[in-house]
């Protein structure tokens, strides 16, 4: 069954743009991880502060390789520090995917 990990953060109003580009520059490295199968990022339409992360994973233990992975971390590195101070709230949830 595939494992789903939706990741919620509300940002500062003035650093909301910076945080979707930073999305969009992602670097793209947990593309080749093992048991990956993708992932969306989504600002909300009616709060645009508010973003989702939504990753899947083949299941819940490549999941959490990937989260003890040197990987993992260096792909933090790259968000800017003033971006992560600006972040609110950020929590995860995790979910097993019913319906393909």
């Amino acid at each position: 069954m595939t494992f789903v990990a939706i990741s919620r953060i509300d940002i500062d109003e003035s650093m909301a743009d910076r945080l979707e580009d930073s999305f969009r520059e992602r670097s793209r490295q947990v593309d080749s991880v093992d048991g990956f199968l993708g992932l969306f990022f989504l600002r909300s339409k009616k709060n645009p502060n508010e973003f989702r992360g939504i990753f899947r994973f083949r299941d819940e233990e490549s999941f959490k390789n990937y989260m003890k992975s040197d990987m993992h971390s260096k792909s933090h590195d790259k968000t800017h520090q003033e971006i992560t101070a600006a972040i609110k709230t950020n929590s995860l949830e995790f979910f097993n995917e019913i319906t393909q």
